[in-house]
């Protein structure tokens, strides 16, 4: 089996059980076609930059999971059917993902790196004020 990631977007004029429903059709779907869902992560509603399909709006999901190569077509026929479904893409992957875990930053991390970014440009040699004296100082020792 091959791991695959997917990248779902549903109908938001739909009330939110259907939208829990079509969450459910595209794992569904992979694990009645022999696939395995790996992970399931949903973004949730975001505007798109263009209209699809007459939607302006529209709830993101991204499905990573494993599948034979031979069953896609299959897949990408069964998501093209469902209505909603507004677009997908689905990509293979070269391995599988590991599970990203978000960094936990503590508040003495946070405080630390504002006055880090303070002294790193107290300390710019480059400063728009140390550019505009150099000029002057070319100039004044050239005439």
């Amino acid at each position: 089996m091959k791991a695959y990631e997917g990248m779902f977007i549903l109908d938001t004029r739909i009330q939110s059980a259907a939208t829990k429903e079509a969450v459910g059709f595209v794992s569904e779907t992979i694990e009645k076609e022999g696939g395995r869902v790996l992970a399931a992560e949903e973004w949730g509603k975001k505007r798109m930059a263009y209209l699809v399909r007459g939607h302006a709006d529209g709830f993101y999901l991204l499905v990573n999971f494993e599948i034979a190569g031979e069953k896609i077509a299959r897949l990408k026929l069964l998501y093209q059917l469902n209505e909603r479904i507004l677009k997908f893409l689905i990509l293979r992957q070269d391995e599988v993902p590991a599970k990203k875990e978000k960094p936990v930053r503590s508040e003495s991390a946070e405080s630390s790196e504002g006055s880090a970014e303070a002294k790193v440009q107290a300390e710019a040699p480059d400063a728009p004020e140390a550019i505009e004296n150099k000029e002057t100082e070319d100039t004044v020792n050239a005439g």
